[in-house]
């Protein structure tokens, strides 16, 4: 598909109304190339160049590539769990071209041998093997920097049976929207919802390593609504 400015049809479509994709184009147009799936696979905007897009076997986009992050060999990455929900995201390190990891993806064995799925992580507590709580079973396997993870349905990230943030009943920290004495904090059966997030910011300089995380708390009534989310670094 190809969308064009009034400037940019002068000098994209010729007598044939064919687009031709040379020259000066991208400064002109937005061109939007999709697969046989109907997944966009490449985009061209206006003065911003080119992106790429990568798909899994369940047709979610997992990579993303801009030509700053392709020249450097990188790719944005997001994993999710067997809900679907996005729990990790951050920057995978590959010189590999998009057309080169699609059909990697595309002919992924869905289960490793062990018979764990190659498709989503699940969460099973943060430990030495498990840094961040979660399996690594998932494309990208290697070779990838998390910066940001995202937690649901609990409070004890490590499974030892205690709450890892404290809920504040100060005032000041309370959603008076939300919160009554009839309506104390839930910290079970959350069905789902939201918990910690956490997130650190590259600053182009420092390794990841030395960054700073910085940790968002969401805490519920039992009508599942916030009544109160805590910051933390």
């Amino acid at each position: 598909r190809l969308v064009s400015e009034s400037e940019g049809t002068k000098t994209t479509i010729g007598n044939s109304g064919i687009p031709k994709l040379e020259g000066q184009i991208f400064d002109l147009v937005y061109y939007l190339e999709y697969d046989l799936k109907g997944r966009l696979t490449r985009k061209f905007s206006a003065g911003q160049g080119r992106s790429w897009f990568v798909y899994d076997r369940y047709d979610r986009q997992i990579l993303s590539q801009n030509e700053a992050m392709r020249g450097a060999g990188k790719w944005n990455f997001v994993k999710f769990d067997e809900f679907g929900r996005q729990i990790l995201s951050g920057i995978w390190n590959s010189s590999q071209s998009p057309s080169s990891v699609q059909d990697q993806l595309d002919n992924q064995e869905v289960e490793n041998p062990a018979g764990v799925s190659t498709l989503w992580e699940t969460f099973v507590g943060k430990s030495t093997n498990h840094l961040f709580g979660y399996t690594s079973f998932a494309f990208p396997q290697s070779d990838f920097d998390v910066l940001a993870v995202h937690y649901f349905d609990t409070y004890d990230l490590d499974k030892d049976g205690e709450r890892d943030f404290a809920f504040s009943s100060n005032a000041s920290d309370l959603d008076p929207t939300h919160f009554t004495t009839l309506h104390s904090p839930l910290f079970d059966n959350l069905n789902g919802l939201p918990t910690i997030s956490r997130s650190v910011t590259l600053d182009g300089v420092s390794s990841i390593e030395d960054q700073t995380w910085k940790t968002d708390v969401v805490f519920y009534n039992k009508d599942l609504q916030v009544i109160q989310t805590r910051h933390f670094e």
